[in-house]
């Protein structure tokens, strides 16, 4: 089923890896891993990424993670464009709006950030501060604070180093990290609603 893709076959694995379980994980890391025209695939993949705006969340959150998991270096450059942008950029356009976009509507972003951390590892240090400390939606800050910090799980200082750099509301997205990361997304995304409501 996830017989490894390329750049003309790429669509269709895509669709295959959003309608998988949990259980096809290996497989398609395997395939993925597997593939010979990277650089090819990656451009295929980020043509799809702006392909918007977005009808089908879980496909394209899909989409995303298999470009993270690709890791290729032009991926940076793309995943860090996707991440400054706005859910009225991603979605499709409402006729009514409460009180602006939640947690989930950024959701995508959010992954983006995930993913943008994977492929950097410990480089690209500069912009993943920049969405840390900058982004105007916590739930992004918040994604690219727990993929910094696995990003850097060999290093006992890290969230002692995160904490002087982010802002006092964000402070427990860092000492926290390690129980958000194990939140579903919908999950993740009321538990950033609830925080944001009780800081206003």
């Amino acid at each position: 089923m996830f017989d490894y893709p390329e750049a003309d076959s790429i669509t269709a694995f895509v669709t295959r890896v959003a309608l998988g379980t949990a259980g096809d994980r290996d497989a398609v890391v395997a395939a993925v891993d597997a593939v010979r025209d990277r650089e090819g695939c990656a451009d295929a993949l980020h043509r799809q990424l702006f392909d918007l705006p977005v009808f089908d969340v879980e496909r394209h959150r899909a989409l995303i993670c298999v470009i993270g998991q690709l890791g290729h270096p032009s991926s940076l450059a793309a995943l860090e464009r996707f991440v400054w942008l706005t859910p009225d950029r991603v979605l499709p356009s409402r006729s009514v709006l409460w009180d602006g976009y939640s947690a989930a509507d950024w959701s995508l972003q959010a992954r983006a950030a995930q993913m943008l951390a994977w492929v950097a590892r410990d480089g690209y240090g500069d912009t993943q501060l920049q969405i840390i400390r900058g982004h105007p939606h916590s739930v992004v800050r918040y994604a690219a604070i727990g993929a910094w910090l696995l990003a850097r799980a060999g290093d006992p200082d890290a969230s002692e180093k995160l904490c002087a750099l982010v802002p006092v509301c964000d402070k427990w997205a860092v000492t926290n990290a390690e129980s958000i990361a194990a939140l579903t997304p919908r999950q993740f995304g009321e538990l950033v609603d609830a925080h944001a409501f009780l800081t206003a």
